[in-house]
């Protein structure tokens, strides 16, 4: 006996695709949450490698703390020193005022940010920080803490070993550009799930959702 194969109906078909619809708009921001999380991990590991670039060069120079000047970012600063040269880089064509030295170390960029960023030499996508460029960097350095001055002439340096909560202050937090402060134009960035990264002075990592906006909080000053 021949039995004739049943088929859907459109209101059935209808129905099928309604309930896939459902199901995958309920999934999608549990996945979109997860891959963000994955770049957030990307991101701690960033910044816990650019912990031992920048405790390196304080224990070979005195413990003195990195600087990251106007116009000479960190970034540049530990290259051009020697301490970013055995990290994975790339270069593409192309000048920043008038630089002719287009690199990007990949430690620097934050899986998360992908931003551009308009600024005197031009427009640069941000997920490609050029180390002699501050404005498209992804961490910036606690300005409180690290010097940014514009001229060397008299300055000293903060130590290591002068610093009174190193577990509680922060080094190196997630930004676009090469500093971060309380100033809304240098705030910290909410980037990873509406948390940001934050690299403290003893080397660990955590993520917070707030950041202190009090500049005398122990999180931005030596206190």
């Amino acid at each position: 006996m021949n039995v004739s194969a049943r088929k859907f109906t459109l209101i059935e078909l209808l129905v099928v695709i309604a309930i896939i619809a459902i199901l995958a708009s309920m999934l999608l921001p549990v996945l979109n949450q997860a891959r963000e999380q994955a770049r957030g991990t990307q991101c701690k590991n960033n910044l816990k490698q650019l912990f031992y670039v920048m405790q390196s060069y304080s224990t070979d120079n005195s413990e003195q703390i990195v600087p990251s000047l106007p116009t000479y970012p960190y970034g540049g600063f530990l290259y051009d020193k020697g301490y970013l040269k055995g990290y994975s880089s790339f270069s593409i064509n192309g000048s920043v005022n008038g630089m002719n030295t287009t690199r990007f170390i990949k430690i620097l960029s934050c899986p998360s940010q992908k931003d551009i960023v308009i600024g005197v030499g031009g427009e640069f996508i941000t997920d490609k920080p050029h180390i002699y460029y501050g404005t498209t960097y992804h961490y910036g350095l606690n300005s409180f803490v690290c010097p940014s001055f514009s001229s060397w002439t008299g300055v000293v340096l903060q130590q290591l070993s002068k610093l009174r909560h190193p577990a509680q202050l922060m080094w190196a937090v997630d930004r676009t550009g090469h500093m971060a402060n309380t100033q809304s134009v240098h705030a910290p960035v909410l980037r990873h799930n509406r948390s940001a990264n934050n690299l403290m002075f003893d080397g660990h990592i955590d993520s917070r959702k707030d950041v202190p906006a009090n500049e005398n909080d122990v999180y931005w000053k030596n206190r």
